[in-house]
């Protein structure tokens, strides 16, 4: 154990390099793959998942590739698939700047969609809507059925802790590739036909500006994304209700906005949470929402798991039983719930309803776990199942395209089964593919019937 200690610091002192360069050296390629597994092996939320996945084995196979030439491209390649192994939301590389710089990259003029178990084109370029209908299913890519090509190509280098999570982030990754290289998609149109049509990675080359790629697609699509929205309206049966919508809990005052409806909300007979576009940010203005619908004057969080690194106690390891797992780098500490007071925000007592989705992750997530936990008559929740990819991320930057990495330092302590796989809604409601391409976001009919023939 402390040998591969004194190697790593052995790595760094001869290779760290000057990184000033606008590309990696062998020697920085050498450094950085060794401090992202230093900082994993110290920091990861749970030391017993990175001995599932051998995780220095993996490190080791890792060096003897950089050691080859190779592309700063390779390279993140190569240390997305390392992290990737690892399966945590909160676990990943991030290089997205490094796409928007290489000249050799190029994207499809094409948007796919996930939606539960299907994927579909939900934005085409004119120039190609002919061949391939708004609304087709993708059957298969290069001659393989969808999942399993995304599963054998694209799962191994994606970050995600559920299923669904992987999935959406997948079928992402197809978008872009080598400028005019071409994919084989199998389709099965709206009218039931199913054609096989190459597409080429040629976006740039039709000289779409990047900043105006959007324009590029004739679709109709309702997820509008990064939205706040705060709104009172009736339902087709006649009741009123007040809407939310966040989509990052970030850059404003949760509390300030929640008085600031005050009187409108008092006109509504229910409420409406939209929390399917909400990829997380602030927990804290999380849990402030969360308050202003419960009638508590303090709420609990829940209890987390974190690493602990003692290095008097790892010494005392080596011949005392009791600091054995100091010594094994495998010590973690429970940290307890959090007690929050509310301070001068208002109480919404209507029934809730909150909407969720495989888009609902991180500090949205650790809103409905908190509800979950110790209030679950609260709410009804109606969607999809979240994310799944909550904790605490530690950042490390990298020294080119703006690249960073980080690592989940703490993870919820839950009862089993309450968010291995997401949180779960209380109504499954999928959207039709056709709704979407409507603009029509017809959860709202499933959520007013409930209120109608299960609540009033």
């Amino acid at each position: 154990m402390h040998m591969r200690y004194y190697l790593l610091f052995f790595i760094i002192l001869v290779f760290r390099g000057n990184l000033t360069a606008q590309s990696y050296t062998v020697n920085q390629r050498i450094y950085w793959l060794s401090k992202i597994w230093k900082d994993v092996s110290h920091n990861y939320c749970d030391p017993n998942r990175l001995l599932e996945i051998n995780w220095d084995s993996c490190f080791v196979s890792s060096v003897s590739a950089v050691m080859n030439p190779m592309t700063d491209r390779e390279y993140y390649k190569l240390l997305e698939k390392l992290i990737a192994t690892i399966q945590d939301g909160h676990t990943q590389l991030d290089y997205r700047q490094y796409w928007t710089s290489d000249k050799e990259i190029d994207y499809l003029p094409i948007d796919i969609e996930y939606n539960v178990d299907e994927f579909y084109i939900n934005g085409v370029s004119d120039k190609i809507k002919n061949a391939v209908p708004l609304g087709s299913l993708l059957l298969k890519i290069n001659d393989i059925p969808t999942e399993q090509y995304l599963e054998k190509y694209t799962f191994p280098y994606t970050a995600g802790s559920t299923l669904q999570n992987r999935k959406r982030q997948a079928i992402a990754s197809i978008a872009c590739g080598n400028k005019n290289d071409s994919i084989l998609l199998c389709i099965k149109t709206p009218s039931g036909d199913i054609n096989n049509v190459y597409i080429k990675y040629n976006v740039i080359e039709e000289r779409v500006a990047k900043k105006d790629m959007l324009a590029l697609f004739n679709s109709n699509i309702i997820n509008n994304y990064k939205r706040t929205d705060a709104y009172l309206k009736k339902d087709s049966f006649d009741n009123s209700y007040f809407y939310f919508r966040f989509d990052r809990l970030v850059r404003f005052s949760m509390t300030n906005l929640l008085n600031s409806v005050v009187k409108q909300v008092g006109k509504a007979d229910y409420l409406v949470l939209d929390l399917r576009y909400c990829s997380g940010g602030n927990e804290l203005m999380g849990d402030t929402l969360l308050m202003s619908f419960l009638d508590v004057e303090k709420m609990e969080t829940y209890p987390s798991v974190t690493r602990v690194n003692n290095a008097f106690y790892a010494s005392r390891g080596f011949g005392y039983k009791q600091y054995v797992d100091y010594y094994e780098n495998m010590k973690v500490d429970t940290l307890s719930s959090e007690t929050l007071y509310k301070t001068n925000l208002p109480l919404f007592k209507q029934p809730l309803f909150i909407l969720i989705g495989d888009r609902t992750l991180s500090a949205a997530e650790d809103l409905l776990i908190a509800l979950k936990l110790h209030f679950p008559q609260r709410a009804i929740l109606v969607g999809t199942p979240s994310g799944g990819s909550t904790g605490a991320p530690l950042v490390y930057k990298l020294p080119f395209h703006n690249s960073y990495y980080r690592i989940c330092v703490r993870k919820p302590l839950l009862p089993l089964g309450m968010f291995e796989d997401g949180i779960q809604p209380d109504y499954f409601y999928k959207p039709s593919i056709q709704s979407v391409l409507e603009g029509k976001d017809e959860i709202f009919n499933c959520v007013q019937k409930i209120y109608e023939n299960e609540i009033k």
